[in-house]
C-alpha cells in the first residue's frame, strides 16, 4: 500500500479556508504569508517558506516593514 501524502490537497483547503474568511481574522499569521505565497510562487509548496520567513521577522507586522535586501537573504 502506498503511503498518502499528507501534503496532498494542502493549497485546496487553505483556498477554502481564505474563501470562508477573506479577510483572513481566522488565519494564522503563517497560513496568511502562505496563502499570499501560493498566489505568486505557483506549484511549490509554500508551507515551509512561509513559517521561514515568521520565524525569522517574528511578526507580520517584522516581515511586512522588511527592506527587500532582508527579504533576499
Amino acid at each position: 500500500m502506498k503511503d498518502k501524502n499528507i501534503h496532498e490537497g494542502h493549497r485546496e483547503r487553505l483556498r477554502k479556508k481564505f474563501d470562508a474568511d477573506p479577510e483572513m481574522r481566522a488565519m494564522l499569521d503563517h497560513e496568511v504569508v502562505e496563502y499570499i505565497l501560493s498566489l505568486v510562487i505557483p506549484r511549490k509548496d509554500t508551507n515551509e517558506i512561509a513559517h521561514n520567513l515568521m520565524e525569522k521577522f517574528g511578526s507580520m507586522h517584522g516581515l511586512l516593514t522588511a527592506t527587500p535586501k532582508e527579504l533576499k537573504e
